[in-house]
């Protein structure tokens, strides 16, 4: 073999394999990983671990007692992702997942680098479900070819337990996205807290003043039942209710005790008096068994008298929206027709809510923290008004008995100096 020949096959294999070490890293750069498939399973009886069998196609959002009823555990989801090399880029940047959320608590897994886990994995577990998590892919986990996310999450069958909606993009995007959802996922309603225990706190105080004012109290109970029932939505454990079953406890008492207050604080604030006796002390009867059973009631049993109290009490709040409306038709009042306009809207926002939730849209415009936020508002400074009356009566009150003692301890004067010049 002649030394020139020998040089070129040396100059080709040198070629070949820098060509085969950038293969790899090319790849991964021009071609964008996609989500193919993704499969379920149920940890196996032995601990932690990937199953090895038992892996079911599912669609995201996915919900695990859909295919087993009654499953308390851990459920490991596999995301397989495949190379899509149509939606290369020219200007690449980093891979990123958006998982909209995580029902109760888990960890989140590429290939076999750990990219995100749960602070407690068991009772009493932390509280995903409501949180968007955004991670971004590392370039050294990602193999040339196929690859593989892989979520376990431990849940409560009595919490719909599962795995929410999962993007995978650019890092830019899946940011974008994410703060998005936050807003309405999560900060809305922490705003919503604050100004309910805000509204709760002044209106208790002013009813610790007026004890006959019933009408306070009942304000300060339902805004502050709703900042307990909105408290599931916004938590990141369990505390203070010790596990996860606590907090569902504790969620639906708020509900109706919030249902319940609404409806006897609206009567009085339409019609301007309390509700007959018997109407009141029925409600609060309702509520309080319910109540007693659901916080006592063993867990195995506890899903049907939930729904049950649940739809209940939602019946309550529904007719304590729709009945102001029948006043405001024989009353034909602006005031009254405000009040029943309020209460269509809160049914409305309801409604369009709840089709919403169980739609399970990527980013669904959720109404209810917004128009709770405003109607407190407008029913604050309604209330305030009439608190503000009140004071300016009795101030014009104090003036004209003032004035008239004062006239009257004149016309005594009067009268008894005559009476003491006649006697002389």
């Amino acid at each position: 073999m002649t030394p020139r020949l020998c040089h070129f096959g040396r100059l080709l294999l040198a070629m070949v394999l820098f060509t085969c070490g950038l293969l790899p890293s090319a790849w991964a750069q021009t071609c964008t990983p996609a989500i193919a498939a993704v499969h379920a399973a149920k940890e196996l009886a032995g601990g932690p671990g990937r199953p090895t069998q038992g892996w079911e196609p599912v669609t995201l959002p996915d919900t695990w007692t859909t295919r087993w009823p009654g499953y308390d555990g851990a459920v490991w989801y596999r995301l397989n992702l495949a190379q899509d090399c149509a939606a290369a880029r020219a200007d690449p940047e980093p891979l990123a997942l958006m998982v909209k959320s995580i029902n109760m608590a888990g960890e989140v897994f590429l290939n076999d680098t750990l990219l995100w886990r749960d602070e407690s994995l068991q009772e009493p577990l932390s509280r995903s479900w409501n949180s968007p998590r955004y991670l971004i892919l590392p370039e050294a986990a990602l193999h040339a070819g196929d690859n593989a996310v892989w979520i376990r999450i431990q849940g409560r069958a009595l919490i719909t337990p599962g795995l929410g909606l999962v993007m995978l993009g650019a890092a830019s995007e899946m940011l974008a996205f994410q703060q998005r959802i936050w807003w309405s996922h999560r900060t809305i309603y922490v705003i919503n807290l604050v100004a309910s225990l805000c509204i709760a706190a002044l209106f208790f105080g002013i009813w610790l003043l007026y004890r006959k004012q019933s009408l306070y109290g009942w304000f300060a109970l339902l805004n502050l039942a709703w900042v307990v029932f909105i408290y599931n939505i916004v938590a990141t454990d369990p505390r203070p209710f010790g596990d996860t079953v606590g907090v569902v406890r504790a969620n639906t008492i708020a509900f109706m005790v919030f249902s319940t207050s609404y409806a006897i604080f609206i009567f009085e604030m339409v019609w301007e008096r309390r509700l007959p006796r018997w109407q009141e002390r029925g409600l609060q009867a309702l509520t309080l068994g319910f109540s007693l059973l659901v916080a006592l009631i063993p867990e195995e049993h506890l899903e049907a008298p939930m729904h049950l109290s649940g739809r209940i009490h939602f019946l309550v709040f529904g007719m304590a929206c729709i009945l102001p409306l029948l006043h405001a038709l024989r009353s034909r009042k602006r005031a009254d027709v405000f009040y029943s306009l309020i209460g269509l809207g809160f049914v409305f926002i309801a409604v369009h809510d709840l089709h919403a939730f169980h739609l399970q849209l990527p980013e669904p415009l959720m109404l209810t923290p917004y128009a709770n936020l405003l109607t407190m508002g407008v029913i604050t400074a309604v209330m305030g008004s009439r608190i503000a009356a009140s004071m300016r009566r009795t101030e014009r009150f104090n003036v004209e008995l003032t004035a008239a003692v004062t006239q009257a301890c004149r016309e005594l004067e009067t009268t008894m100096g005559k009476e003491h010049q006649l006697a002389l």
